[in-house]
């Protein structure tokens, strides 16, 4: 079963879908994760971790936030040419102790919104030993393309849980196109 939830910004009506929500147990203590994706949207489903509880964090006027684009070759396999498990793990504890956060996993934006081709930009890497920066300019030609990802859908899925104006979010990156 969904639950769908009607959004509107920018005078435009996004539904939200949210699959079934759950504990999930870390080193660091306990958070909520609940699923959501925006009908029709272009990322699919996020997976929002909150600590302590959503109901909690609601309630906090400042709130950690992080996008994660679910590397799956870094997170799950233990790849050691990226850093995102240790990003993910660092973000992590800085949500409990900041005393409340939501990270937001987005899988299909793995490899920069690249998806399958991530894997060129792995071998690139591994052929001439440069960092994956480095391989995504050669790969993907113009600096300016290395990126694909956006974050709308994540202001969405953040609006219809429940947060708005009186949230100050404290991002932990410092991406310009997350920040912006």
């Amino acid at each position: 079963d969904y639950q769908f939830v009607r959004v509107i910004n920018e005078n435009q009506c996004h539904y939200i879908a949210f699959g079934v929500p759950g504990p999930v147990i870390t080193k660091y203590g306990k958070f909520f994760m609940v699923p959501a994706q925006v009908v029709g949207g272009k990322w699919g489903w996020h997976y929002c971790l909150v600590y302590p509880s959503l109901k909690e964090t609601l309630f906090k006027k400042e709130v950690f936030l992080s996008t994660d684009s679910g590397c799956l070759i870094g997170m799950a396999f233990g790849d050691t040419t990226c850093d995102c498990r240790d990003q993910l793990e660092l973000t992590i504890k800085n949500c409990v102790e900041n005393g409340s956060g939501i990270i937001i996993e987005i899988p299909s934006q793995d490899g920069r919104g690249w998806g399958d081709y991530k894997m060129a930009n792995q071998r690139l890497m591994d052929e001439f030993s440069i960092n994956t920066v480095e391989a995504a300019k050669i790969f993907y030609g113009h600096e300016n393309m290395i990126d694909r990802r956006t974050y709308d859908e994540c202001i969405l899925i953040l609006k219809a849980l429940g947060f708005n104006q009186k949230h100050k979010f404290l991002l932990g990156t410092n991406n310009p196109s997350k920040i912006k």
